[in-house]
């Protein structure tokens, strides 16, 4: 084993380690934004660098910790940023298309196999977005060759997150699936923070210029060091036991796609309203609220990326805590529906105080949204996997996780961008709140009305009983045993 690991330390590392490097490149995009922006969107700003179109919040000056504010000539207006960011959703729209592609291999070849290549696809497309042409110097194509490396990462996306949950949570102990299973968000998580962090020292330490000029390839560029690790945790890994298990006794499906969306299409639905509110939420708070305070908002909040950066450190602390209460609760929904409804209830006053400018109501706003999304996220890993069956898991999971980050979170950073500058400065937390109460709603009346119409075929009927889902494969090792016909005849005679 590398570095002296134990075989389950080995497969856990390696099946989280690609959360990081997947997460950091999204959450530098999401940070450096109004760079990319500039340098392969620069049509608003007219001929002599002035901006064409309505500027928000401009000013002149660069705080520390990366929290720029805009200068008229630096051109970042609201078309600028709505272009950047709909790149930005543009990879999210291939994450379904990603899970279809890695569902089947993970659910036929195996997990280890659709490990090895998403993060081997997520490594080329990270280094390939730091040495992209800009505008300025490929013209058209500059766009067009961003849009497809972020199409490529989507597609990687699709497979990595969720190849790392069901193989995690495959090879932990079953009493401790919520504790194992939000270990893989918790590296995304910290992949995050260390994105916004790379990002808010860019900011600090290069200047807007350099920055738009060449300053924000080199985050893109570093990738290549944690994908290189990723690749190499997972060259010596085996595939679960329960995968192996099911190969040998011939219980794997001939099309796990096709299954899931038939055999499991209303699980699929459930998942999908399910990961609607952990996309929404997340990418708000973590990713576009710095442009929010920063940007947008008309009481500007100068030390934003610092805030969110120590959030989401924080949140990795949260996010083991919350993912072991629900193992020693046997209950997931219970633990989510407190976070749930505690998000339904802050979502409008997490932008009040965002609007208004008010950093100590705004940080303590963020840390009871950060718990309550933790409560809902954490456990929600381990929920998914017991949702279905091992021989169509990971198609499952990954189909009905990469729809809602598309359909919702993917389009959640351009919408709200719009929602606020075009509608009403509130208009974006009116929508998170409907979110909220829409898959709070949803996870409380679901899972018992699925297990009333599917039974236990569905693995719903023991998740409603509160305790978590008992391995299929175990139990089909409980075999009737082999008949002794001359017992049988000597005893009938």
């Amino acid at each position: 084993m590398p570095l002296g690991m134990s075989k389950q330390t080995h497969a856990t590392v390696a099946g989280l380690v690609g959360n990081i490097l997947e997460w950091y490149d999204f959450a530098v995009y999401g940070a450096l934004a109004e760079n990319i922006g500039v340098a392969f969107f620069p049509g608003d700003c007219g001929d002599n660098g002035g901006g064409s179109g309505p500027m928000v919040n401009a000013t002149t000056s660069t705080t520390s910790l990366g929290a720029t504010t805009v200068a008229p000539h630096e051109c970042v207006d609201d078309n600028n940023l709505i272009e950047s960011f709909a790149v930005f959703g543009g990879a999210f729209l291939m994450r379904p298309i990603g899970a279809l592609i890695f569902g089947r291999i993970g659910d036929k070849t195996g997990r280890k196999r659709a490990l090895e290549l998403s993060v081997l696809m997520m490594c080329v497309a990270t280094v390939a977005m730091g040495c992209l042409p800009t505008h300025k110097q490929a013209g058209i194509a500059a766009p067009i060759l961003l849009c497809t490396v972020r199409l490529i990462q989507g597609v990687s996306v699709g497979g990595e997150l969720i190849g790392s949950i069901v193989y995690t949570t495959e090879t932990a102990p079953k009493h401790r699936w919520g504790l194992y299973a939000s270990m893989s968000l918790m590296t995304a998580v910290a992949g995050t923070a260390l994105g916004m962090a790379v990002g808010a020292v860019m900011h600090a330490t290069v200047s807007e210029d350099d920055l738009n000029d060449w300053g924000w390839r080199l985050p893109f560029l570093a990738g290549i060091i944690l994908g290189v690790v990723g690749i190499w945790l997972r060259k010596n890994i085996d595939d679960s036991e329960v995968f192996l298990a099911a190969k040998e006794k011939g219980q794997l499906s001939e099309n796990p796609v096709w299954d899931a969306v038939t055999l499991h299409r209303a699980s699929l639905a459930v998942v999908f309203g399910v990961v609607a509110l952990w996309a929404s939420g997340f990418y708000i708070c973590f990713i576009w609220m710095r442009v929010y305070t920063s940007v947008i908002s008309p009481n500007p909040i100068s030390n934003s990326p610092g805030i969110a950066v120590g959030l989401l450190v924080f949140l990795c602390f949260v996010f083991p805590a919350m993912g072991y209460l629900s193992d020693v609760l046997h209950s997931r929904e219970r633990v989510m529906l407190v976070g749930g409804s505690s998000m339904v209830c802050l979502s409008i006053v997490l932008f009040i105080q965002a609007r208004d400018g008010h950093v100590a109501g705004l940080v303590l706003c963020l840390v009871i949204y950060a718990t309550a999304l933790a409560a809902w996220g954490a456990p929600m890993c381990a929920w998914m996997v017991e949702a279905f069956p091992v021989e169509a898991r990971y198609s499952a999971v990954a189909i009905g996780y990469n729809a809602a980050h598309a359909a919702i979170g993917g389009t959640m950073v351009v919408l709200c961008t719009y929602l606020a500058t075009e509608v009403d400065l509130l208009a974006p937390g009116y929508y998170m709140t409907a979110i909220a109460l829409v898959s709070t709603s949803l996870l409380a009346v679901s899972p018992r009305w699925l297990a009333e119409r599917y039974g236990s075929d569905s693995n719903w009927e023991t998740l409603i009983n509160n305790s978590p889902v008992t391995e299929e494969i175990e139990m089909s090792d409980v075999v009737p045993q082999e008949v002794d016909t001359e017992k049988v005849e000597a005893s009938e005679a």
